[in-house]
């Protein structure tokens, strides 16, 4: 499964793109910071986690390791590009 950070638009837009690279059949939902709504690519409804649950805190933890991997890895090309 894969976990996009965003909205219904941002769960869209990475299926299309998965479409055309020939893996659409890999299951993807989105979660949406602001109330950290669960969106899946057949609902229009997004699912609604209460914020005690262990499965939202696992998907938070997740959203949260990728922001920190992929900041890490841009400071990484920052310092490297100014530093050569």
């Amino acid at each position: 499964m894969i976990v996009i950070d965003g909205g219904k638009g941002h769960l869209n837009t990475a299926i299309a793109t998965l479409k055309k690279l020939g893996i659409g059949e890999i299951d993807c939902i989105s979660l949406a910071k602001e109330n950290e709504e669960v969106h899946t690519p057949s609902s229009s409804m997004p699912i609604l986690i209460p914020r005690n649950k262990k499965s939202l805190k696992i998907l938070q933890h997740i959203r949260d390791e990728s922001h920190r991997f992929g900041l890490t890895y841009n400071r990484y090309l920052r310092k490297k590009m100014f530093n050569p």
